[in-house]
């Protein structure tokens, strides 16, 4: 596997992220993780987030969107990936209706 490979996913730091989305972008950086996968950017402005993630030298490999956001608000999550530079939206969870 290639270093570039490895991420670490937010919701393992969900209440961390919930205070301060960046300030753990840049711990999770000088841990030595190349990218994560978001679980919500927590109010963040996603240039802000890209910005944070260039300077550092990150790439966002995914994120979680919920269903519901992909249902009413595809132009956004779109606009939100494309920004983060992020090529997988991925649906957490899906409730038992929207199963099947």
């Amino acid at each position: 596997m290639r270093t570039n490979q490895i991420g670490l996913q937010l919701y393992t730091l969900r209440q961390e992220t919930h205070h301060d989305l960046l300030g753990v972008l840049h711990r999770v950086h000088e841990i030595g993780y190349p990218a994560v996968e978001f679980a919500g950017l927590m109010g963040v402005e996603a240039t802000l987030v890209r910005a944070t993630l260039d300077a550092l030298g990150m790439e966002a490999a995914a994120a979680h969107i919920p269903v519901e956001r992909w249902e009413k608000h595809l132009d956004a999550v779109l606009d939100e990936l494309i920004t983060l530079g992020c090529a997988y939206g991925v649906v957490p969870w899906l409730a038992p209706e929207h199963r099947g």
